[in-house]
């Protein structure tokens, strides 16, 4: 599951479902596309399924198990969760196109696999806690980003981080998060520049592409300077937002990125996180 390599289906099997039993009743219930193992096809399933496994496995419900593990050491002061009051975060998204009521609330469909509100402060936080050893081990970094099946695209596949080569040569760990009704973040780090890059927009469409960081988070990194600048330990904070009004489905990437808004929420898909 860790990998995408469960053989889960992606159905979205957990949406709008408020009891775990239920929720875990509704992944488990189709067949499998393959055997587990055998092959990579992302799907949101497996991480949801992650998430009951962890709230069962801890004994405390999964969003208090982030905030004491996760948010607290890591020193996320900006995040907070879909359908939980939002005086807990001093920002709140405006997005392209609100949500339905069946999946704005909290559900097992948003745990695990999405359902995350965060700054861009926030997830540059989130990077600093996992290279220091606030919240993992460096050997338990290692498992987390390191590189369990190749593609034949030559991506590396991480527990929901992503390894590859630019037309440069440069080498990039990439995780990212994204909504059709807007919001979408991105985070790349370049460990051979020691350069950390976070991007996020409320405004911009879905992902597109076949591949796990196509679409809106390449728009987004060719707006950026060549990476052919030297750099040393920079961590670049970017906070995109739309200039247009939150009802504009049509603003995209490519009109309505600000480079100088900071502090922006957005949907971001935490990965897995094992304890080391």
């Amino acid at each position: 599951m860790l990998t995408h390599t469960s053989g889960l289906r992606q159905r979205y099997a957990a949406d709008g479902i408020l009891d775990r039993n239920a929720a875990q009743q509704s992944l488990l219930a189709a067949s499998l596309q393959s055997k587990p193992g055998e092959a990579f096809s992302y799907a949101n399933d497996n991480y949801n399924l992650l998430a009951i496994i962890l709230e069962i496995q801890s004994g405390v419900p999964y969003e208090e198990f982030l905030r004491t593990e996760i948010f607290a050491p890591a020193s996320m002061k900006n995040s907070g969760f879909w359908g939980m009051p939002v005086e807990e975060i001093s920002c709140v998204p405006e997005v392209a196109a609100p949500p339905g009521q069946s999946v704005s609330g909290s559900n097992w469909g948003f745990r695990g696999a999405t359902g995350m509100r965060a700054s861009v402060h926030d997830l540059f936080a989130f990077v600093q806690a996992l290279q220091g050893e606030a919240i993992l081990s460096n050997e338990s970094v290692d498992m987390l980003m390191g590189n369990h099946l190749q593609l034949a695209s030559g991506t590396e596949i991480g527990f929901n981080w992503f390894g590859e080569r630019n037309e440069d040569g440069l080498y990039s760990k990439s995780s990212r998060g994204n909504e059709s009704f807007g919001a979408n973040a991105v985070i790349y780090l370049y460990p051979d520049r020691d350069l950390t890059i976070i991007t996020a927009t409320n405004a911009g469409p879905a992902e597109t592409g076949d591949g796990p960081v196509e679409g809106w988070s390449r728009k987004t990194m060719r707006r950026w300077p060549p990476f052919s600048w030297k750099t040393s330990s920079l961590g670049l904070r970017i906070g995109a937002i739309s200039e247009r009004l939150p009802n504009t489905p049509e603003a995209g990437p490519d009109q309505a990125l600000n480079p100088l808004a900071s502090g922006v929420c957005a949907d971001f898909h935490v990965g897995a996180l094992q304890s080391g």
